[in-house]
């Protein structure tokens, strides 16, 4: 005999209670969506750092568009293959970056875990441009800031 797919329980609720329940669901899955990305990016985190004797993990945060969405299974670095999970989780990591951030500093509790935004100088490197001085900031071109997590361990 096949199961039925018996209805909740009936329980009375309030006006206030039924007023509540879209915004609670709505958190819960905001909470669980925190859960599934801090755990992504600790997958990357961890994989990284075992294939690298660099001491900091950046991971770009891309913003969806059109042309990020048809290149991003084309780029890549040794830092972080681009893939379309970035663009997925950035507008998440941004809207949530201080619950992440938290999460992430509680994971690695000894590290420095940050959003910044770096920007391409003269010489080709990606600079923090909030650590950089006036006459520095002159070699910064700005049109080419990026926001990245950085997780250090040095």
């Amino acid at each position: 005999m096949a199961a039925l797919n018996l209805p909740e329980p009936v329980i009375p609720k309030t006006r206030d209670e039924l007023r509540k329940m879209k915004a609670e669901r709505e958190e819960a899955e905001r909470k669980e969506c925190i859960e599934e990305v801090v755990s992504w990016l600790y997958q990357r985190i961890i994989g990284f750092a075992k294939q690298s004797s660099e001491s900091s993990y950046k991971l770009q945060l891309l913003v969806a568009s059109p042309e990020n969405m048809r290149t991003a299974q084309h780029k890549g670095n040794v830092h972080q293959p681009y893939d379309q999970s970035i663009i997925y989780y950035t507008d998440f990591i941004l809207k949530s970056s201080d619950e992440i951030i938290q999460h992430l500093r509680s994971t690695f509790p000894d590290c420095s875990v940050e959003i910044k935004t770096l920007s391409k100088a003269a010489d080709g490197k990606m600079y923090d441009v909030s650590t950089l001085d006036e006459a520095a900031l002159r070699f910064v071109d700005r049109r080419f800031d990026q926001s990245h997590l950085i997780v250090d361990w040095s």
